[in-house]
């Protein structure tokens, strides 16, 4: 499921919403926003306090598309999944959300946070390396293990 998709589908009210940026909301290394995904922001936007983060050193970038999101960067230099990408944010709602494309950095990162993770499926742009379609398979492996493994003990 993607993340419009989801938006339409789930019902997420009063709660904080960590939001990826590589591969959630734009194609990795991007800050090419569809009219889509705009749109499902907005609508995450009327009953959650959203916040938009990347582990991309690309600071320009990251905030150009906080600020066509409409949300705030969370601008920190650590990265996913360590805990301390949340230090100082003051959420308005409990609880704590986290939507991204990769199990291995935002679903750790949720569960380190003791968040909720909702998984979606990668948006693949055009200018996609090599490395990030690598990394994509691992983290695709990684939530095909993760996901018979709750099946398996029944959570």
């Amino acid at each position: 499921m993607n993340l419009i998709d989801l938006i339409r589908t789930h019902a997420l009210h009063s709660s904080t919403v960590v939001l990826d940026i590589d591969g959630t909301v734009t194609p990795a290394k991007s800050s090419a926003l569809t009219p889509e995904v705009l749109d499902a922001v907005r609508l995450l936007k009327r009953e959650n306090d959203v916040y938009i983060f990347s582990n991309s050193f690309n600071r320009a970038r990251n905030k150009r598309v906080a600020t066509e999101l409409g949300v705030p960067l969370i601008d920190t230099w650590y990265k996913k999944p360590d805990p301390r990408v949340i230090r100082g944010l003051a959420p308005k709602f409990v609880p704590i959300v986290v939507i991204g494309d990769k199990v291995i950095t935002d679903g750790l990162f949720a569960f380190l946070i003791g968040a909720q993770f909702i998984h979606v499926t990668r948006i693949v742009g055009p200018n996609e390396s090599f490395m990030d379609w690598v990394a994509g398979a691992i983290d695709d492996a990684a939530a095909f293990l993760w996901n018979a493994i709750k099946t398996f003990l029944g959570f």
